[in-house]
């Protein structure tokens, strides 16, 4: 126990190093509990992102003499970011964004007949010689 309280004091310190170290160990806790949640654009990366960030926090916030572990309390300010994260991600003025299909998908599956427009060229020599002699003094 004494190295979490130790890499708990250098995270307080600011130590990276040492916040990567406390992160790695509760690892499986971490995905426990990540993987009780389904977010719509969460993969991976982004829940090791939030965890990161929420085991930083905890890390400052933790206090020693409270009698509660560190991974319990980590724990249940996971959980509670993830119950943010679904919350934000349910809520009635998002429920369009849960079935929006992006506008490539739509055309890839043929659904829109998207006119080809020709991209803009730059003019020649001769044309930008024309369009000068078409000038006023």
């Amino acid at each position: 126990m004494k190295t979490i309280e130790n890499l708990i004091q250098r995270v307080k310190e600011n130590d990276d190093l040492a916040l990567l170290l406390l992160f790695e160990r509760y690892k499986p806790m971490i995905t426990a509990v990540t993987k009780r949640y389904f977010i719509r654009n969460l993969d991976e990366n982004d829940w090791n992102q939030e965890a990161l960030i929420v085991c930083y926090e905890s890390a400052g916030l933790y206090d020693f003499e409270r009698g509660t572990t560190f991974g319990t309390f980590f724990r249940l300010r996971l959980q509670n970011r993830a119950k943010n994260l679904l919350r934000f991600e349910l809520a009635k003025r998002r429920a369009l964004y849960a079935s929006a299909i992006s506008y490539e998908a739509l055309k890839e599956r043929g659904q829109i007949c998207d006119p080809s427009y020709e991209q803009a060229s730059l003019p020649t020599s001769i044309e930008l010689s024309n369009f000068i002699q078409t000038l006023s003094s």
